[in-house]
């Protein structure tokens, strides 16, 4: 594999802070910007309609750039990070507890590909540093320069940086992204970053799990927690290209998916003494809780609960403002989290060690039901507890 330290030491457990906590006011926001790109990967979540880009050729493959109209601009999403901070003060025990509220901005393209993408990147950064709102940046690594290495460096410890990592292997990651080279670039950036001191904390990879990388999952765990690197790993949202990836996973073809999450999870135990449940979000970390305190801000100001959820939308951020998006009757009842279905009799769900994703554990979840009823249908995720 890369470089690797001789010990290991964990800054974390959570490859995203917030994760596992119940706050009961908006602590997280994910803001998409433009969805330029180079790599054309066959689970991405923001690839939805081709009608929305355009296609020039470079060196190795095409640059898909965003062009819809309806795009926030950069003002707009530093407006909205205003609010955030403003209308959302943390409570005194927060404040003991050193808690920070926190901001991602989610690959719906590569922050780092051209010039446009690097001005709203760095803006949103520079909001986030005067606001002491804590940022990660998800980028697949290989377009990232010394000089950006540089100016991500002056964040100091108010910045996150995950890459891009499925897979080791050049055959199967550059075949997974589209692109031949880009394994070898990756990892070169990958070095360097490392080698510039960033796993102190600020450095973590990120990968779905999928057939192509299951039986890898032991060794990237093994390079993460040898490198001191924080570990973003979930199963894919169907959502995207995402809808062309299976879901559920107690089927034969991807029985072994779960067996590998299984493997992965005595590996953890006995090695590095991290406890955790294989449940269908975020592998190794505590159980995802965004429902409660987190929204997710789409490229044209629409807000849902989340990246997975692009079809229950609680607003828009240019008709409303955050806080009464947030107060809005479709927010109060995906918070309050009454769930009906398979997840409701499900083991984990009853001891919190899972909370049912409304991404992952739903089928068909539209917002006319749940405003009718209250409550959010689930059909459960075959992964929490035992596969048949």
């Amino acid at each position: 594999m890369l470089l690797h330290k001789s010990e290991y030491k964990m800054t974390e457990r959570n490859a995203h802070g917030l994760l596992g906590k119940l706050f009961g006011d908006l602590r997280e926001i994910w803001v998409e910007i433009p969805g330029d790109c180079h790599l054309n990967c066959s689970y991405c979540f923001a690839y939805e309609n081709k009608k929305d880009f355009e296609f020039t050729r470079e060196a190795g493959g095409a640059l898909r750039t965003d062009k819809r109209q309806c795009l926030l601009s950069l003002n707009e999403i530093l407006a909205n990070i205003k609010q955030f901070d403003e209308d959302f003060p943390l409570t005194e025990q927060e404040k003991a507890e050193r808690v920070n509220k926190r901001l991602a901005i989610p690959a719906a393209g590569e922050p780092f590909v051209n010039g446009r993408m690097r001005q709203y990147a760095y803006g949103i950064l520079d909001e986030c540093k005067k606001r002491g709102i804590i940022p990660t940046v998800f980028t697949t690594g290989d377009k990232i320069t010394e000089e950006d290495i540089y100016r991500l460096g002056c964040y100091e410890d108010n910045l996150r940086l995950f890459v891009k990592f499925n897979s080791a292997k050049p055959e199967i990651q550059d075949k997974l992204v589209g692109r031949k080279g880009y394994t070898q670039a990756r990892n070169k950036i990958l070095r360097r970053l490392i080698s510039a001191g960033f796993n102190d904390g600020r450095l973590g990879i990120v990968t779905s799990v999928m057939e192509a990388n299951a039986d890898e999952l032991p060794s990237m765990l093994i390079f993460a927690r040898q490198n001191n690197l924080l570990f973003d790993a979930d199963t894919i949202l169907e959502r995207g290209r995402g809808v062309n990836c299976r879901r559920k996973y107690n089927d034969g073809e991807n029985r072994r998916i779960f067996e590998a999450l299984e493997k992965l999870r005595k590996l953890d135990a006995e090695r590095y003494g991290n406890h955790w449940k294989a449940i269908p979000t975020y592998v190794g970390s505590d159980p995802c809780t965004r429902f409660e305190h987190h929204v997710y801000i789409k490229g044209d100001g629409e807000v849902s609960p989340c990246v997975g959820t692009p079809q229950i939308v609680y607003g828009n951020t240019r008709l409303a403002t955050l806080k009464e998006i947030w107060n809005s009757s479709l927010a109060r009842i995906i918070r309050n989290h009454q769930i009906m279905g398979e997840c409701a009799g499900c083991e984990n769900y009853r001891d919190g060690s899972c909370y049912s994703c409304l991404s992952r554990s739903t089928e068909g979840l539209n917002q006319e039901d749940i405003l009718r009823t209250g409550k959010i249908l689930t059909i459960g995720c075959g992964i929490c507890g035992p596969v048949e």
